[in-house]
């Protein structure tokens, strides 16, 4: 990844991590204080949230339970994208909770053949 796209994606991460934060009404410090690692402490959010850090997955992780996220949506970074996105994850769980694994390994299966087809078309 080039330098500035690599710059690019921090800062949109630490900027997504705060939005998150401050979404919930907490300080840095509060949000801080809900990791299970005490090694997290507000200077280190600070510097996350400007772009000045680049946390672990391990950490990413972290971050995203304590806000109460799924990891993969702290890179959601369209924030009106992000509501439909999660509205979108609420639907299909709540689908997909009520059938038998073999249905939704099923469903999977013909998502990603829908899938492929569709970026074969993109080409």
């Amino acid at each position: 990844m080039k330098e500035n796209k690599r710059k690019a994606l921090v800062a949109k991460l630490g900027k997504r991590v705060a939005d998150l934060r401050r979404q919930q009404g907490l300080t840095q410090q509060e949000l801080a204080a809900r990791f299970k690692t005490p090694k997290i402490v507000d200077s280190v959010m600070g510097k996350l949230e400007q772009g000045r850090a680049i946390p672990s997955v391990e950490r990413l992780a972290e971050i995203a339970e304590a806000l109460g996220v799924d990891l993969a949506e702290l890179f959601v970074f369209d924030e009106p994208r992000a509501d439909e996105w999660r509205s979108l994850h609420r639907r299909v769980m709540s689908m997909i909770r009520q059938r038998p694994i073999e249905d939704v390994e099923a469903a999977l299966d013909v998502l990603s053949a829908f899938l492929r087809r569709r970026a074969r078309e993109r080409r």
